[in-house]
């Protein structure tokens, strides 16, 4: 009974003295959705990477999806401070209007040595709405328009002929 109280006392003071050594990372994003509208050929939103930590921080930031781009893919961030990161949305040209959804991953660790630190991370919900203009269907849009135009016109001259010979015919009968 002796043997186990003094190896139970021995871990409980081992954990103890080491307590101070294992702590948990701390990152926020902001925001924690990104909603791009892509009307021509891109769009650009910002994130924010916050350590809350009292280590620096190594972070890195992906995506599911190729049309993402970053203006620093990774980087370190120190105690209490923040890093701002510029996202382009870039759909292919070839893509179709509509709505996709993606996420965009920051991970993050402690550059601290010494200690046990867990990787952590977090997944921004991103929204890529494509609404280009077809071209196509502007210029079908002006030809319709401009046709309506002259067939308005066609049918008042018209019109306004017939009702002259009218006149005309009247006139010569009296």
């Amino acid at each position: 009974m002796g043997a186990k109280v003094l190896l139970l006392l021995f871990i409980f003071s081992f954990l103890i003295i080491n307590a101070a050594a294992v702590y948990a990372q701390a990152i926020a994003v902001s925001p924690d959705r990104l909603d791009f509208l892509v009307t021509e050929e891109y769009d650009v939103k910002q994130l924010i990477i916050y350590n809350s930590n009292r280590d620096v921080l190594r972070f890195s930031v992906s995506s599911d999806s190729g049309w993402f781009a970053f203006d620093k893919q990774e980087g370190s961030i120190s105690p209490g401070s923040y890093e701002k990161v510029r996202v382009t949305a870039t759909p292919g040209a070839d893509a179709d209007n509509g709505k996709y959804d993606y996420y965009i991953t920051v991970s993050a660790s402690s550059e601290a040595t010494g200690n046990i630190a867990l990787q952590l991370g977090a997944s921004i919900r991103t929204a890529v709405t494509i609404a280009r203009e077809n071209k196509a269907s502007t210029v079908a849009g002006i030809v319709i328009s401009a046709s309506i135009v002259a067939a308005g016109l066609l049918v008042y001259w018209l019109l306004r002929l017939l009702r002259q010979r009218q006149k005309n015919i009247y006139r010569s009968y009296i």
